[in-house]
């Protein structure tokens, strides 16, 4: 009799906690967002700005993505993401009990949520159809669409989706955008070495960004280097070869990268004819017939110009001078801002003179050394520069072996200018600079600045007489 009631006690509370599971499914069932879009879906990407010869100008986003075709990108990279993150993305549905099961051990063995278990179809329906609060109600309902998602796509579609969309630091999202942030290339020319160090970024961006934290990233490359050899993606050698391949990183840029006054025109003329939102999601491509040669020669006449007005009216550019002591100190400070690792194109920062002998000045902006150009030297001369004088220097190039970067002198004259250049015969426009320095004043005095009258009508009599 006993035994008879325990049983059926025991039937009674499967059959009540197998009825609760199903309400339980069925309510969180009933909420939950279809997957079907996800099919179709195109996140926000950049609208980027090219010149007359192809040359990219300058780009517009609220989140840096561009969208490739999983085809698109190399199978190396994908094998990286697959063997980092969810090494039985090909073979499970959804979700992976095992890696789950793993990850609840972890978390009860080191206390807290210390590991996630999530599949790569969990972080995609996570990402796009969830909110990134955590909860075992979003758990279940991440698992659930998980399941779905897998039913209605394929396993390279997830894929596609996961790689296109993903935050990999720098504000760089997708694969693309990375390789373009981190290597200045595109994905097609990743390596494994490359690869492997981008995969190991999702799990924290900025804890392992190579920007900042270089040795954290190697470590992280390693691992997925590991993993990738364990799951049968690499060969030993492959592994040994990458571990061993040096890694260049691209100089951090600005979303202007040449003719920003140009640049920042055509922004405006693409909210005034598709609304303001477009050239941050629309992902356009815009042909211009800017020149990129006339473009920064223009620059160059205008910022020369002005430079000479300015030194010929006896502007110093020595922000203050610091003993042997005090530059050594004021260097050691510069080391520890994240903002001078590495140097930034086109941006501006105070530099110590190191040498200044035979014409040729030697500054240093923390670790970073490199040569000043001057402009050129007006009837009152150039002042004159000793070890130790602090300057504001504006980066122009990279670091280029023992010759460093290349900067030049920042000037601040109280004059401005602008400059338009156009093809008589098309009336395109190849050229236009609307002010000494795009960075300081954004200002288009070529298409934003009213004119008097005039001064407007005297290009007018002066073309006729000439």
């Amino acid at each position: 009799m006993a035994r008879r009631l325990a049983i059926s006690l025991l039937a009674l509370s499967l059959a009540s906690g197998a009825a609760a599971g199903a309400l339980l499914f069925w309510e969180l069932s009933a909420s939950l967002p279809p997957v079907t879009e996800l099919a179709r879906h195109r996140p926000p990407t950049a609208t980027q700005v090219f010149a007359d010869d192809g040359t990219l100008l300058g780009e517009f986003y609220l989140e840096k993505r561009y969208w490739v075709p999983i085809e698109r990108i190399p199978v190396v990279v994908r094998n990286a993401f697959v063997a980092a993150e969810d090494d039985n993305f090909y073979r499970h549905r959804g979700i992976d009990p095992v890696s789950i099961l793993r990850a609840a051990v972890n978390n009860l063995v080191l206390g807290g949520s210390v590991q996630g278990g999530s599949t790569i179809t969990q972080q995609v329906v996570k990402a796009l159809l969830l909110t990134p609060k955590k909860s075992y109600e979003r758990k279940l309902k991440e698992m659930i669409l998980a399941v779905r998602l897998e039913q209605q796509l394929t396993k390279e579609e997830i894929l596609s989706l996961y790689l296109n969309h993903i935050y990999l630091g720098s504000g760089a999202y997708g694969v693309a955008a990375a390789a373009q942030e981190y290597f200045g290339k595109s994905v097609e020319e990743l390596n494994l070495a490359e690869a492997a160090l981008l995969a190991g970024l999702p799990q924290a961006p900025s804890r392992y960004s190579p920007f900042r934290h270089w040795r954290r990233a190697k470590a992280r490359q390693r691992y997925v280097l590991r993993r990738m050899l364990e799951a049968g993606f690499i060969t030993r050698e492959e592994r040994n070869a990458a571990l061993e391949q040096p890694i260049a990183l691209a100089s951090r840029r600005g979303n202007y990268l040449a003719a920003p006054y140009y640049v920042e025109h055509v922004r405006r003329l693409l909210e005034e004819r598709y609304g303001a939102q477009a050239p941050y999601q629309a992902g356009l491509r815009v042909y211009t017939p800017a020149n990129v040669e006339m473009t920064a020669a223009a620059e160059a006449a205008l910022r020369n110009g002005l430079d000479e007005l300015d030194l010929r009216q006896g502007q110093s550019r020595v922000l203050r001078h610091l003993e042997p002591a005090e530059a050594k100190a004021f260097l050691d400070a510069q080391r520890k801002e994240a903002e001078v690792q590495p140097l930034q194109w086109n941006k501006a920062y105070e530099a110590v003179v190191l040498s200044a002998a035979g014409g040729r000045i030697r500054v240093q902006v923390g670790d970073h050394a490199g040569i000043l150009e001057l402009p050129p030297a007006p009837k009152t001369g150039l002042p004159k520069l000793i070890p130790g004088d602090v300057v504001r220097a504006v980066v122009l190039s990279p670091a280029d072996g023992e010759r460093g970067y290349r900067f030049r002198l920042d000037t601040q004259p109280v004059v401005q200018g602008a400059l338009i250049a156009m093809d008589p015969r098309t009336g395109e426009v190849q050229a236009l600079v609307g002010g000494y320095d795009f960075t300081r004043s954004p200002f288009n005095r070529a298409t934003q600045a009213a004119r008097q009258p005039g001064s407007a009508f005297k290009p007018l009599v002066y073309a006729a007489a000439l």
